[in-house]
Protein backbone atom coordinates (compact mmCIF):
# COMPACT_ATOMS: atom_id res chain seq x y z
CA UNK A 1 0.00 0.00 0.00
CA UNK A 2 2.64 2.60 0.53
CA UNK A 3 4.70 1.71 -2.12
CA UNK A 4 1.37 2.29 -4.15
CA UNK A 5 1.14 5.58 -2.79
CA UNK A 6 5.00 6.55 -3.33
CA UNK A 7 5.17 5.74 -7.12
CA UNK A 8 1.24 7.53 -7.76
CA UNK A 9 0.02 4.64 -10.19
CA UNK A 10 -3.49 4.47 -8.33
CA UNK A 11 -5.83 2.66 -10.38
CA UNK A 12 -9.58 3.01 -10.32
CA UNK A 13 -12.08 0.63 -9.10
CA UNK A 14 -12.77 -1.02 -12.50
CA UNK A 15 -16.02 -0.94 -13.94
CA UNK A 16 -17.68 -4.60 -12.92
CA UNK A 17 -16.67 -3.67 -9.21
CA UNK A 18 -19.17 -0.57 -9.43
CA UNK A 19 -22.01 -2.89 -10.87
CA UNK A 20 -21.49 -5.41 -8.40
CA UNK A 21 -21.97 -2.97 -5.67
CA UNK A 22 -24.87 -1.27 -7.41
CA UNK A 23 -25.89 -4.70 -7.65
CA UNK A 24 -25.92 -5.68 -4.30
CA UNK A 25 -27.45 -2.96 -3.02
CA UNK A 26 -30.61 -3.27 -5.04
CA UNK A 27 -30.56 -6.86 -3.77
CA UNK A 28 -30.07 -5.93 -0.42
CA UNK A 29 -32.81 -2.93 -0.65
CA UNK A 30 -35.32 -4.73 -2.18
CA UNK A 31 -35.20 -7.81 0.23
CA UNK A 32 -35.46 -5.39 3.42
CA UNK A 33 -38.44 -3.74 1.83
CA UNK A 34 -40.16 -7.16 0.65
CA UNK A 35 -39.23 -8.51 4.77
CA UNK A 36 -40.86 -5.46 6.39
CA UNK A 37 -43.95 -5.74 8.44
CA UNK A 38 -47.10 -3.16 7.77
CA UNK A 39 -47.29 -0.81 9.85
CA UNK A 40 -50.48 0.09 12.03
CA UNK A 41 -51.72 3.47 11.82
CA UNK A 42 -51.85 5.33 15.17
CA UNK A 43 -54.94 6.35 16.52
CA UNK A 44 -54.29 8.87 19.44
CA UNK A 45 -58.00 10.21 19.37
CA UNK A 46 -59.31 6.76 20.42
CA UNK A 47 -57.33 7.37 23.25
CA UNK A 48 -59.12 10.68 24.59
CA UNK A 49 -62.33 9.67 23.62
CA UNK A 50 -63.59 9.63 27.25
CA UNK A 51 -61.38 12.22 28.70
CA UNK A 52 -62.14 15.29 29.13
CA UNK A 53 -60.88 18.45 29.04
CA UNK A 54 -59.69 19.26 32.70
CA UNK A 55 -58.46 15.77 33.17
CA UNK A 56 -56.45 15.74 30.11
CA UNK A 57 -54.13 18.65 31.01
CA UNK A 58 -54.17 17.99 34.83
CA UNK A 59 -50.87 17.96 36.65
CA UNK A 60 -51.10 16.65 40.30
CA UNK A 61 -47.70 16.23 40.48
CA UNK A 62 -46.95 19.99 40.59
CA UNK A 63 -49.61 21.57 42.56
CA UNK A 64 -48.91 23.58 45.52
CA UNK A 65 -50.72 24.95 47.78
CA UNK A 66 -48.73 26.12 50.97
CA UNK A 67 -45.48 27.62 49.71
CA UNK A 68 -43.22 29.80 50.73
CA UNK A 69 -43.96 32.62 48.43
CA UNK A 70 -46.29 34.39 49.79
CA UNK A 71 -44.18 34.63 52.85
CA UNK A 72 -41.74 36.68 50.83
CA UNK A 73 -44.01 39.35 49.19
CA UNK A 74 -45.33 39.73 53.14
CA UNK A 75 -42.52 40.97 53.81
CA UNK A 76 -41.79 42.91 51.04
CA UNK A 77 -41.48 46.85 51.57
CA UNK A 78 -43.03 48.54 48.57
CA UNK A 79 -40.50 50.75 46.65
Amino acid sequence: DILLLETGSHRTPSLELYTQCIFALIISTAALVSISAKFKPIRASAAFDNITYDAMFSRPDFITFNHRGRYLFEHMVPS
